[in-house]
C-alpha cells in the first residue's frame, strides 16, 4: 500500500534501546527506553545539530522524499550600509549607493535594474526609461524570445563599380529582432555610366533567401523610370528598379534626388 513501511524486525539491546528495521534493512526509528519519549529519533542522516539562520545568514536546508533533513548550511548575506548582497551565484544584488539590482545567474549579471529601466546582461541604462539590449546581439534560437534591438544611422554609397559618389548621403535604421528597417536620402552625380545602378551601405546583411531580400519603397525621386527598389540577398546592397522590375543605369539615375526605405530580415 503506497505510504506503508513494513517493519520486519524490532530489536532490543543492552542499553535499553529498541530499533524498528525494514523488511529492506532500513533502519526506521529507534528508541532509547531510559529516557523516556523525549529520547525518540529518526535514523541518522549526517546533519549537524546546530540554529541554522539569522541576522546574517540564510539557512538552505535539503529533505528527502522521507521528509528528513538530508543537508543543512547557512549561506552569508551583508548589508554593508549600501548593499546587500549574498554569497551564492545566483542571487540578486541591491546597491543602493548606485541606485540598481543587478540579477545574477551561474556568476554572470544577467539583468539590471536602475530609475532609467531595464538592461539585459550587463548593460546599464543611462537616459530616459526603457529595455538596454546588449551591443553584440546576444541571439536566440526561440522564435518566440526578442533578443536585439538596436537604431543608428549609415551612409548610403555606390555599390555598383562605377566609383560614384552621391551628394549628401544619409540614412537611418532600426532593428528589432531579425528585421531591420533602414531609411536613405542621396543624389547621383551627374553621370554618363552604363553599369546597373546599386546603392550599397546598408547596415546589416540581407538575409540569403529571397523571401527575405524584400522590396524597397520610394519616397520621393526625381526620375520617372525609377519605381522601386529591390534588395539583393546575402548583400548589403539594394538595387534600383523599373516598373517592369528591370535594373536602372546609373546614367538614368544621373543627378536625380532619392529618398527611400527598405525593410529586410537578416540571419
Amino acid at each position: 500500500m503506497a505510504g506503508t513501511i513494513v517493519v520486519s524486525d524490532i530489536r532490543s539491546d543492552n542499553d535499553n534501546t529498541i530499533t524498528f528495521t525494514s523488511n529492506t534493512g532500513e533502519t526506521i526509528f529507534t528508541a532509547n527506553l531510559s529516557s523516556g519519549i523525549d529520547g525518540n529519533f529518526l535514523a541518522n542522516t549526517g546533519v549537524t545539530a546546530a540554529v541554522y539562520g539569522g541576522a546574517s545568514q540564510i539557512p538552505v536546508v535539503t529533505v528527502d522524499e522521507k521528509g528528513r533533513i538530508t543537508s543543512a548550511a547557512n549561506v552569508s548575506i551583508s548589508a554593508g550600509g549600501s548593499s546587500i548582497s549574498a554569497g551564492d551565484s545566483n542571487v540578486a544584488v541591491v546597491d543602493s549607493g548606485t541606485g540598481r539590482v543587478e540579477m545574477n545567474v551561474d556568476g554572470s549579471t544577467r539583468a539590471i535594474f536602475n530609475a532609467n529601466g531595464l538592461g539585459l546582461g550587463p548593460n546599464v541604462p543611462s537616459s530616459g526609461i526603457g529595455i538596454l539590449f546588449p551591443a553584440s546581439q546576444s541571439a536566440s534560437s526561440d522564435v518566440n524570445t526578442l533578443d536585439d534591438y538596436e537604431e543608428g544611422t549609415w551612409t548610403p554609397i555606390d555599390a555598383s563599380g562605377a566609383g560614384l559618389t552621391f551628394a549628401s548621403p544619409s540614412g537611418k535604421y532600426t532593428k528589432i529582432g531579425r528585421q531591420v528597417t533602414a531609411w536613405a536620402v542621396l543624389t547621383y552625380p551627374s553621370t554618363a555610366d552604363g553599369t546597373n545602378s546599386a546603392i550599397g551601405g546598408l547596415p546589416f546583411t540581407i538575409f540569403n533567401s529571397a523571401p527575405d531580400r524584400s522590396g524597397g519603397m520610394i519616397g520621393y525621386k526625381s526620375d520617372s523610370t525609377l519605381t522601386t527598389i529591390l534588395g539583393e540577398e546575402n548583400n548589403t546592397f539594394v538595387a534600383p528598379r523599373s516598373n517592369d522590375g528591370s535594373r536602372i543605369s546609373n546614367a538614368t539615375l544621373s543627378g536625380d534626388l532619392i529618398h527611400w526605405a527598405i525593410t529586410y530580415n537578416v540571419s
